[in-house]
């Protein structure tokens, strides 16, 4: 997930509310709780699985899909299903 913009995102949005965040705010933030975890998650997945053929064109790289179907050996049309079945149980823990 250190690819992922999305930590980035939130600790600008948090910082960008000025004083509505209190310093506990910040430190539940640094604390990388499972919502968050699960958010980056979700984030990075969906976006590897609606970009990868693009992303694959533009300039070589790694994507989640890659990293699937090498890992398990499987086409790249069942790792996109894998991925989005994860991306369904990922929700699961933010609800």
């Amino acid at each position: 997930m250190v690819t992922s913009t999305y930590n980035v995102l939130v600790k600008t949005g948090l910082v960008g509310m000025g004083e509505v965040v209190t310093e506990e705010a910040l430190a539940w933030h640094e604390s990388h709780p499972k919502i968050l975890q699960a958010s980056e998650l979700i984030a990075k997945i969906h976006n590897d699985v609606a970009s990868y053929k693009f992303e694959r064109k533009r300039a070589p790289g790694a994507t989640s899909i890659d990293a699937y179907v090498k890992t398990f050996g499987v086409p790249e049309h069942v790792a996109v299903d894998e991925l989005e079945k994860m991306i369904e149980n990922t929700w699961k823990d933010i609800n």
